[in-house]
């Protein structure tokens, strides 16, 4: 009877890919296409309007795309490379869909719509960024060999490519950055502070530099945590709940201290308008006449001279519709 891993895990057989992901490449029953040429990786920056890191480049030297096979071999494939065809053509539709403020190349399939790709240019260059089609995308590996040697090492031992989400290079359980990570951090806040970028990218510039910089800049990830929005303030607490550190512990009682004082008065001027707070959960309460109000939307607000006013008028529009 065989066992239920031998589709995917083989005999040692030397692989191109062993170099550029691990030892790992070797057991794992991949398929690799033939090496696209010189003049179709050409061809295909020309497509794309820019030029692929060298690494790019150098995957698709070695296999013109490849996958590895599920163990159930009824499902779709436990992972994609991408040939060049394909990933032009997702990098396409992603531009289209989700514009970004910087070059990338998508290049893998997990069958989940939630593909990884290369940053291009800027201060990610060469770094895999994953997309995800119904959540934040964020940098998830520092170079394509850290990336590909991930993929290649869950596939060695059958773990789920939802792995790959909890156990990428800048997870925030791991509070370990190297000088490339801290260097390119502070440039995502430098690129953050830009005017011609949008709400929604500063925002994300500063999420992503919370994850990258180093434990040591507990100052930067505070003004991140004060001056951001939900997303931001979340990654910078977690970033900062796992830095061992008296200062960063400080940080975060701090902020839980203000947002608490916030919470607080919140309900004291809803009190004084009239209007009543019948449950008080986390950072939602649920308001009579009205229904839940998340009130941390407000929180970004909180040093405005109108916040309240503009609180108040908010709830007492959704009371009126709701009569």
């Amino acid at each position: 009877m065989s066992e239920p891993w031998e589709p995917i895990i083989g005999a040692y057989r030397k692989s191109p890919l062993e170099e550029l992901a691990g030892f790992e490449t070797c057991y794992v029953a991949s398929k690799l296409l033939p090496a696209a040429s010189a003049k179709a990786l050409f061809a295909a920056e020309r497509e794309l309007g820019f030029t692929l890191p060298k690494s790019i480049r150098a995957l698709y030297s070695i296999c013109n795309g490849g996958v590895i096979p599920k163990t159930d071999r009824k499902l779709a494939p436990y992972f994609r490379l991408l040939p060049l065809e394909e990933a032009i053509a997702l990098s396409r539709q992603l531009a289209d869909a989700w514009p970004m403020p910087f070059q990338h190349f998508p290049f893998t399939d997990t069958n989940d719509s939630n593909p990884y790709g290369a940053f291009c240019n800027g201060p990610l260059k060469g770094h895999i960024l994953h997309i995800r089609h119904d959540d934040f995308s964020y940098p998830a590996f520092r170079s394509l060999r850290s990336f590909l040697q991930a993929v290649w090492r869950l596939a060695y031992n059958c773990g789920p490519t939802d792995l790959l989400e909890e156990w990428h290079d800048f997870a925030m359980w791991n509070p370990a950055r190297t000088a490339q990570d801290d260097a390119a951090g502070l440039k995502l806040l430098q690129l953050g502070a830009l005017p011609r970028l949008t709400g929604e990218w500063r925002n994300r510039y500063h999420q992503w530099a919370a994850a990258l910089l180093a434990p040591e800049r507990i100052n930067e990830l505070a003004q991140i945590l004060d001056s951001g929005d939900e997303y931001r303030r979340s990654a910078a607490i977690e970033r900062l709940t796992h830095i061992e550190s008296s200062k960063a512990a400080g940080v975060v009682r701090r902020f839980e201290n203000e947002r608490d004082a916030f919470l607080r008065r919140c309900i004291k001027e809803l009190a004084a308008a009239g209007f009543q707070v019948l449950k008080h959960e986390g950072e939602v309460l649920s308001v009579k006449q009205v229904g839940l109000v998340n009130v941390m939307h407000y929180f970004d607000d909180r040093r405005k001279a109108r916040v309240w006013t503009e609180l108040l008028e908010h709830l007492s529009k959704i009371r009126e519709s709701n009569r």
